[in-house]
């Protein structure tokens, strides 16, 4: 299979599962009630995003954790349709069509990290540790390292 097929194959997938949760418990992702937060649409999928992130963090990346990623790839593209609604725009406008702002962001590292959003500011001054998973194919069952996580 190539890896177009495999990108579409993931994305009807993700699609599917949206539409399913979507039916099943209303447009709460959208439209939360806000019984117990005030928050919109954006700050509520960030909480659900984080949600999601301390589940991968405590148990790792891979097949246990599918659903999970699953879930973060719904959580972003509910993302993109909450800024959509809240700032009037298409989502897909803002796509940069190149690698422009890759190279910008190699070339000034240390400028666009100082102007960064809240997400990342201190990032660099946290403890990094590895973090483990292990293969599940029968071919490796050792232990990879995935990555570095920072403690918040």
């Amino acid at each position: 299979m190539s890896s177009k097929e495999d990108i579409v194959r993931v994305c009807n997938a993700t699609r599917d599962l949206l539409i399913k949760k979507n039916e099943a418990y209303g447009d709460s992702a959208l439209s939360p009630l806000a019984v117990f937060g005030n928050g919109d649409a954006i700050v509520s999928l960030g909480a659900r995003m984080d949600d999601k992130l301390m589940r991968l963090r405590s148990l790792g990346i891979g097949v246990q954790t599918i659903d999970t990623l699953y879930d973060l790839h719904g959580y972003l593209t509910l993302l993109l349709i909450a800024i959509e609604r809240k700032e009037g725009v298409n989502s897909e406008d803002a796509i940069i069509k190149d690698d422009s702002n890759t190279t910008t962001t190699i070339n000034s590292n240390e400028k666009v990290r100082t102007k960064s959003n809240h997400v990342s500011v201190g990032v660099q001054d946290r403890q990094a540790i590895p973090h483990y998973f292990e293969q599940g194919t029968q071919s490796d069952t050792g232990w990879s390292e995935f990555g570095d996580h920072s403690i918040s």
